[in-house]
């Protein structure tokens, strides 16, 4: 028990004891006194008080003592009043504008943006006020700070045309296009584009405008995951990547265990699982290095953490596909049979192994062991030349442990002939 305006720090606690208990001294009813104002030294204060992050431009609060104060509140209870606060405005507080995508962290338009009639009167210098791209959310109430959506001077060759007239968008690159590809399957349709000059180009808006991805690098070559639609992955020519998850709207830095390989070989090799990669890149070539090679390393974790697959490989990828039910964690790669050079010198002497490793590679088992190429990694097709025979011969695979071998016609002779081998879907 105590006060009811719950001021005192003072209880009173009323008991029963049990019959056993009782004595002379303690009878049946017993009350005992609890003094808690030993715990607190204080009587709270202003600052003592808990008070929300600022949400949607604004804080709501109402007077409540913060859960690390040492102090009693020590006043009548009331019912809590609520309080509300503006904030400054933050990058938070604003949201891309209608007909714009997002495209790091700018805002570019989908196509021409419209204008009210009047506004542009064919003159092309001429220019409007137009939409930076951004605007504050609806119901954010933030005042000054950052200001994102002011309107901004463009050219009135930006706006869309009046009903009834035609107009095109012509963007011309310095060096010629030697890659592109859309993000397949998206409703945003990115373009990524890369330039003999090394650099990468986006559009978020089907070439409507484009921007130069970090120019600061120089790339080589990208990849789009084979089981993914919205992952991709952009190889520099150091151990730096980029890669995405949402087709190309943010593009996020990583390392790599390696620089990307110069043996021709592909730099990553993607799973059904999006976290699983293969990553083949250079080992030991620095300039005038004797044990330059190619090292296939393997991650778990979409590149937070790699492990050694095998070096001196020719090409290493993952066993299971998605229309093969093989095992998930098996790796196949085409291996040198000795491990010592340079790779690049490699000749005949030094045969290649088709190597296949249950459990990430930790369990190898040597296929085949023969001058060959590993034709098409879906179905394991292996041609490999025969030295005593002087023949070519085929061998088809869908596990990567059990091999069968195909037979062409007799009146071909493909080690004397051009033989093109092409794989359907049935």
């Amino acid at each position: 028990m105590t006060l009811p305006d719950s001021t005192l720090q003072k209880f009173l606690l009323l008991g029963q004891v049990a019959r056993k208990d009782q004595t002379k001294d303690i009878g049946r009813v017993v009350i005992i006194q609890l003094d808690f104002s030993g715990t607190r030294k204080r009587k709270c204060e202003e600052g003592d008080s808990l008070r929300n992050e600022c949400l949607m431009g604004h804080k709501q609060w109402y007077k409540r003592r913060k859960p690390d104060a040492d102090c009693y509140v020590g006043e009548k209870y009331i019912d809590p009043v609520e309080h509300e606060d503006n904030c400054k405005c933050t990058e938070e507080d604003y949201e891309r504008d209608y007909n714009f995508v997002r495209n790091g962290k700018d805002g570019v338009p989908v196509g021409p943006e419209p204008i009210p009639a009047g506004v542009c009167t064919g003159n092309p210098d001429q220019t409007y006020k137009g939409s930076s791209g951004w605007r504050k959310i609806p119901g954010n109430t933030c005042v000054n700070g950052v200001k994102k959506d002011e309107k901004v001077d463009k050219k009135c060759l930006q706006a869309q045309p009046a009903p009834g007239e035609i107009i095109h968008q012509i963007h011309e690159f310095k060096h010629q296009i030697v890659q592109h590809a859309y993000f397949k399957n998206s409703k945003v349709k990115t373009i990524v584009v890369r330039l003999m000059d090394h650099t990468m180009w986006q559009s978020s808006n089907e070439g409507y405008s484009w921007t130069q991805i970090h120019p600061e690098h120089r790339f080589l070559i990208f990849y789009h995951h084979k089981y993914s639609d919205d992952h991709a992955y952009l190889i520099t020519d150091t151990d730096s990547f980029f890669y995405t998850t949402d087709t190309g709207r943010t593009w996020i830095p990583a390392k790599a265990p390696t620089p990307p390989n110069t043996f021709g070989a592909q730099v990553t090799h993607f799973h059904p699982n999006t976290d699983n990669l293969i990553w083949t890149g250079n080992r030991g070539c620095s300039a005038q290095a004797r044990s330059c090679h190619a090292e296939a390393q393997y991650s778990r974790d979409n590149r937070r953490k790699w492990s050694l697959v095998d070096g001196y490989v020719r090409n290493c990828a993952w066993a299971k596909d998605a229309e093969l039910n093989t095992d998930l964690n098996e790796i196949i790669c085409e291996s040198y049979r000795d491990k010592k050079g340079n790779q690049h010198s490699f000749q005949n002497e030094n045969p290649m192994e088709l190597v296949t490793g249950s459990n990430y590679y930790a369990n190898k088992r040597k296929v085949r062991r023969f001058p060959m190429v590993l034709l098409h990694w879906e179905s394991y097709a292996l041609s490999q030349m025969i030295p005593e025979k002087r023949s070519l011969e085929l061998e088809v695979s869908l596990d990567g442990i059990h091999i069968a071998t195909r037979k062409f016609p007799p009146s071909m002779h493909p080690e004397t002939q051009h033989v093109n081998i092409r794989f359907l879907s049935v």
